[in-house]
């Protein structure tokens, strides 16, 4: 570890959880002080675990934990924290909070569960395999050299069909739901739907398939000879999920060409690069999030995005944690765990397109926030973070297994940073960003279907590329 990350860990961060502690809100109600309490502690409680880690392992900037850790950090700390600063304690005019102390405690023994699952010593898939089979392959550009040489035209015939595929897959999805094309490219309020027109399409299963676009683009963008048609593809994919209002992929559009171009340099942003990454982001952000309600309903973009936009757009894809709240508050007490209906019932029936199957039954997840908060927020389509789904689902233990699982997974996603083929480089590039999206919507059906159309490109051209790696 650089002396900079050990001044960083050992005097800058203690010196903010001695802020936090010396700056709390006066004029706390006392249930509301002993949550802002127990928040602090259990930062307290994280930041020893990050003691022990950086005293024992070596951490890559890239490293899926340290993502990992910073979602849950502002999930279950940092964004509970600012909502109590700023006062704003109900959720769908409900107050919550009487779920804080124990969900509180309950994230950290799931995050503390994950860091066991991802640092544990396992044979197969540890970061010193990694790094070993990294250092024997120094011939890493040479090896890769030859993937361009041999399958650069097939590569990218391939992922431009997979692409167009993928594109299309949306197109329908969108026009089915009452959008127009000229609406999609443009967002021209002149061009758009009535919004009293729009509908749910029964083509909702085609949504999985957009996913694709991202490991394609990123083999165009890669492979690709001509600028223009990269930029044609950028600006189609960018615009089709935009119209659709997501967030959390057009933040994995960004994230991802930036980490595969540094995997493939094996080079690290700076902090400076960061910072600037960051403000894109958060502008991107807060923009979506500005204009998501107006570009679903077809009503056009309205003007006044100014900083309070933004602000509000960041914290407010953080703010589902109040939901988690209300499931700690009335699960099982009004609603029985719901022993995998979600994570193993649903996964395997939500596919099934409504039109081959209209009495298919409503997610689990409906009645959870129904009963946790209420029928409108069910109705407005709240969600609630990962450890949220697992407690639901099968109590305390849930979440430790859950979390120990993700913890595994995660730690199998972060050998592919030290991979020699181009296949393996954009497979993290793809995932890596989608983290995000895993742990701040706990929902399974959709979160699986999201990762396996998001590898499924990525096997199929590591299949047609013949290239043998040593």
């Amino acid at each position: 570890m650089t002396k900079t990350k050990r001044l960083f860990f050992l005097f800058f961060l203690p010196c903010v959880l001695l802020l936090v502690i010396f700056y709390t809100p006066s004029g706390l109600e006392d249930r509301i002080y002993k949550c802002y309490f127990t928040i602090w502690i259990n930062l307290v409680c994280i930041y020893i675990v990050w003691l022990l880690i950086i005293t024992k392992r070596k951490i890559d900037l890239f490293d899926p934990f340290v993502l990992a850790t910073l979602i849950h950090i502002l999930l279950f700390e940092i964004s509970p924290l600012y909502y109590i600063f700023k006062g704003e304690m109900l959720w769908f005019n409900i107050d919550v909070w009487d779920g804080c102390i124990k969900g509180t405690w309950l994230s950290t023994i799931g995050y503390v569960s994950m860091a066991i699952g991802y640092f544990i010593n396992f044979k197969i898939g540890s970061h010193v395999s990694g790094e070993i089979y990294r250092e024997k392959n120094n011939n890493y550009q040479d090896s890769y050299l030859i993937s361009v040489e041999n399958c650069n035209d097939k590569i990218m015939m391939v992922s431009s069909c997979i692409w167009m595929f993928a594109f299309l897959s949306s197109v329908i999805l969108i026009v089915t739901s009452g959008q127009n094309l000229k609406y999609m490219l443009t967002l021209k309020l002149s061009d758009s739907a009535n919004s009293n027109e729009l509908t749910r399409s029964s083509f909702q299963f085609l949504g999985v398939f957009a996913y694709m676009m991202v490991p394609s683009f990123l083999y165009i963008l890669h492979f690709g000879k001509s600028k223009v048609f990269k930029i044609i593809v950028f600006y189609l994919m960018v615009m089709s999920f935009l119209i659709r209002g997501f967030r959390f992929i057009l933040v994995a559009v960004i994230i991802a060409p930036v980490v595969m171009v540094y995997l493939i340099k094996r080079k690290r942003p700076k902090l400076s690069q960061l910072v600037i990454l960051f403000i894109i982001l958060l502008l991107m952000i807060g923009f979506v999030g500005f204009i998501r309600n107006g570009i679903r309903t077809g009503e056009g973009i309205s003007s006044g995005f100014n900083t309070d936009e933004i602000e509000k757009a960041f914290f407010g894809n953080f703010e589902i944690f109040k939901t988690y709240y209300g499931i700690m508050k009335h699960i099982p007490k009004d609603l029985s765990y719901t022993y995998g209906q979600q994570i193993f019932l649903y996964t395997l029936i939500m596919f099934i397109p409504r039109a081959l199957w209209p009495s298919k039954p409503e997610p689990v997840t409906r009645s959870v926030i129904t009963t946790s908060i209420s029928a409108y927020a069910n109705m407005a389509g709240t969600a609630y973070p990962y450890i949220g789904e697992y407690y639901h689902e099968f109590g305390v233990a849930g979440v430790i297994a859950g979390c120990f699982i993700l913890g595994i997974l995660l730690k199998k996603l972060s050998v592919y940073i030290f991979r020699i083929d181009i296949h393996s480089i954009i497979l993290f590039s793809s995932v890596y960003p989608l983290i995000l999206q895993v742990l701040i919507r706990g929902y399974m059906p959709s979160n699986f279907y999201m990762i396996l159309f998001v590898v499924l490109p990525v096997f199929l051209l590591k299949y047609i590329d013949k290239t043998k790696y040593k």
